[in-house]
């Protein structure tokens, strides 16, 4: 889930952010080096030539970005979120805060997410993916009147933010209020159809329900979608096994 989640983020950062950065001669020299030394699979030596455009310029953050996102490649999880870090370090936005604090929920450091996420909104009250992004730490904390609460302001701000809404699904879903998630997770795959998980949420009030087929087509649903974590990969995999459904299950 790390990688789907963080790759994406760094590398879509990286991208826009090489068109349009300025900076000194010598760090831009250095940062386009190292853009072509991963596009030659020589990552070590890109991670060599950024590393040499932050000694000419310490706020090129692109090149921190970079640098995280190779670490990623190279399963070195702690070292891409230290990058990370560096990136809040140099230039402290909400919104840089808001890309750590998704890291630190990915490797289970909930308590640092939430630290991170709070100074996110406070410093940018309508920055919708920071409050997203702090539900999501608190669910998984299970501080769930928290939740509920930064889940209602991700969707106020941005109503078609399927992520945000399969948030405040789940914080109904952990209160039994089935109802009130299902249209949570309805409205979420309506607009995020592409998004696994709120397939899952579907599959969940389904099972709930007692209707099995609809739980099973949504369970098989976020197989195929390519979701992620491992504890809910699993539940829908036993469950469509115990249901005569294995042989329907992604490979």
């Amino acid at each position: 889930m790390l990688k789907t989640l963080i790759f994406a983020v760094a590398l879509a950062a990286a991208v826009a952010a090489a068109t349009e950065v300025e900076t000194s001669p010598e760090a831009a020299a250095e940062f386009e080096k190292g853009v072509t030394a991963v596009n030659a699979g020589k990552l070590d030596d890109a991670i060599a030539h950024f590393e040499k455009s932050l000694d000419y310029d310490p706020k090129l953050t692109v090149a921190y970005e970079w640098i995280a996102y190779i670490k990623m490649q190279q399963s070195d999880t702690e070292g891409a979120i230290a990058e990370y870090e560096k990136i809040v370090q140099a230039t402290p936005t909400a919104e840089a805060r808001t890309t750590l604090g998704l890291a630190y929920i990915n490797v289970g450091r909930y308590d640092d997410a939430i630290t991170v996420l709070k100074k996110a909104t406070s410093a940018d009250p309508s920055l919708g993916t920071a409050w997203n992004n702090l539900a999501l730490a608190y669910l998984r904390k299970g501080m769930l009147d928290e939740a509920e609460s930064a889940a209602e302001k991700a969707v106020a701000l941005d109503p078609d933010n399927g992520q945000a809404r399969s948030n405040l699904g789940s914080v109904y879903i952990r209160r039994g209020l089935y109802d009130e998630a299902w249209d949570e997770f309805e409205t979420a795959r309506e607009r995020t159809p592409d998004d696994p998980n709120p397939y899952y949420g579907i599959a969940e009030v389904a099972r709930y329900r007692g209707e099995e087929k609809l739980a099973g087509d949504n369970y098989l649903k976020y197989l195929e979608l390519g979701g992620q974590e491992q504890s809910k990969r699993q539940r829908a995999i036993d469950w469509l096994w115990d249901h005569g459904r294995g042989a329907e299950i992604p490979k």
